[in-house]
């Protein structure tokens, strides 16, 4: 939806250094980076106070 609303922002690297910023895993895929997927499963969960499987 951002991609969509916003391409034009997207394509400067300030918007998309803010977008890394604030979502780390903005732009990879969690499904090829299985070691990223675990990390942000992990921060997940300790944001939650849930317990990672």
């Amino acid at each position: 939806m951002l991609e969509k609303c916003f391409a034009k922002e997207l394509k400067s690297g300030a918007w998309l250094a803010k977008m890394k910023e604030i979502i780390p895993s903005y732009g990879v895929s969690l499904i090829d980076g299985a070691t990223l997927c675990d990390s942000v499963c992990d921060e997940t969960a300790t944001a939650l106070g849930i317990e990672h499987l």
